[in-house]
């Protein structure tokens, strides 16, 4: 059952106490930390600039010498995402004395936000911003990061949805598991993904009243005029069109099949599909839900999308009922499950460079390198690549379609197709698609 769900691929301020004395005053931070200021400290508060989510309010505590406080008072930064860079940041840029810092990977744009916004706020208080340009030391960079050589039973490259799924079924299966992410921050494209799930045949789907017969006649109607020489489109539709009659004499619960998802799938590409792939997308969905819930995720609200005859997306909602991005949910829990796993080590900021191989030609582990240039080895007899496409990698982009030559994407900075490129160099049979979808979805 736990190899079926490695299949399944598929989430303060308090107030400001203000005291004189002997000539210093002490502020409240939102964490409850006090922060000793000169008295000709200025605190401006209020500061408001435009991020990815909206705009972040700020506080900045700073006299002409010192940055003593910078506190996030709101934002609407993307959990997991920009909620990286909120957490991270203010606190780095008292540490260098600086608002020049490095950036989170991954949350360019709230990064960015802050930044701007502390320079700014120091302006406005009447200080010369060029006392806290460069972070002590010349450099916001850590000292370098030690090389690394690891042992494993399986290594994972890439901590996307997909990634983290594989570390944890394989935890599940008593395996040690090193997982190694490129970027700063886990999620990869899944955490853009603000859409839900499609799972076909749940029992959340009966919630609901069946009032979608005219898709399921629309779908049947498109695989007869368009794909009736198409083998696999023909016999789906043969197999759903007894399906619908079937529940057309019997109507109980809600009308929704692994088949009429097959069929919608080979539909909306085209009859280029898979077929053996769609297979088992379509049979598994139900049982990916069920073990997200397990894991703590709850997706049981159905809705429509497209490309689906009936109501299939399932997707999670907040405290009020109201249907939040799948992908911002999801990941922070993911994330969770992996730390709270003895037998998983997640290792960020870290590029996998080459897939090793033995001198029998087995495969052997995994060579990978820091952001500080530090080298990191990992020895394992199974290598999972969940890395994920290439949209970001603009050349790569090009050379399997050249009509996309200058497009922009919404995909993940770490989309840049590195384990196509290790899995060529290993010989191993790839499938590239001159397909593409323009969303990280």
């Amino acid at each position: 059952m736990k190899n079926e769900k490695f299949l399944s691929y598929l989430v303060i301020f308090a107030g400001i106490l203000c005291a004189v004395i002997l000539g210093i005053r002490s502020w409240s931070m939102g964490q409850g930390k006090k922060v000793e200021a000169s008295a000709t400290a200025k605190t401006q508060k209020g500061h408001n600039t435009r991020a990815f989510g909206g705009g972040i309010e700020l506080e900045v505590i700073a006299d002409e010498e010192k940055l003593y406080a910078v506190n996030v008072l709101s934002n609407s930064e993307t959990q997991g995402i920009g909620s990286k860079a909120i957490e991270a940041l203010p606190a780095l840029m008292v540490e260098q004395q600086s608002f020049n810092v490095d950036g989170i990977a991954g949350a360019t744009v709230s990064s960015t936000a802050l930044r701007t916004g502390v320079e700014q706020a120091i302006t406005e208080m009447g200080f010369s911003t060029d006392k806290f340009s460069t972070p002590s030391g010349g450099s916001s960079k850590a000292e370098p990061e030690k090389d690394q050589n690891l042992e494993a039973d399986v290594v994972v490259i890439g901590a996307g949805g997909a990634g983290m799924i594989s570390a944890i079924t394989a935890s599940e299966l008593g395996k040690s598991v090193v997982i190694l992410e490129s970027q700063a921050i886990v999620g990869g494209n899944s955490i853009r993904a603000t859409g839900g799930m499609n799972a076909a045949a749940t029992q959340w789907q009966n919630e609901n009243p069946f009032e979608e017969g005219a898709g399921v006649e629309k779908t049947l109607a498109t695989a007869a005029e368009k794909y009736s020489d198409n083998d696999t489109i023909t016999t789906l539709a043969e197999k759903v069109k007894e399906q619908y009659a079937a529940y057309q004499a019997n109507p109980e619960g809600y009308f929704d099949s692994v088949e009429l998802m097959e069929l919608d799938t080979m539909v909306g590409g085209k009859g280029k599909n898979d077929p053996s792939l769609v297979k088992v997308l379509a049979s598994q969905s139900a049982g990916a839900i069920d073990y997200l819930n397990e894991l703590g995720m709850t997706v049981h609200n159905v809705g429509s999308f497209g490309g689906a005859s009936v109501k299939r997306i399932h997707r999670p909602v907040d405290e009020n009922g109201k249907v939040i991005a799948v992908g911002s949910y999801m990941i922070p829990i993911l994330e969770e499950n992996l730390h709270k796993r003895e037998n998983i080590t997640l290792l960020t900021s870290v590029t996998a460079e080459e897939i090793t191989k033995a001198e029998d030609g087995k495969i052997s582990g995994v060579k990978a390198k820091g952001s500080s240039g530090n080298t990191v080895e990992v020895k394992a007899p199974v290598v999972i690549v969940a890395t994920g496409g290439f949209a970001a990698n603009m050349e790569m982009v090009e050379k399997y379609q050249p009509s996309l030559k200058g497009y922009m994407s919404t995909n993940a900075a770490g989309a840049l197709g590195q384990g196509i490129t290790m899995a060529e160099a290993v010989e191993r049979t790839l499938w590239i698609w001159t397909r593409f979808r323009f969303t990280p979805q």
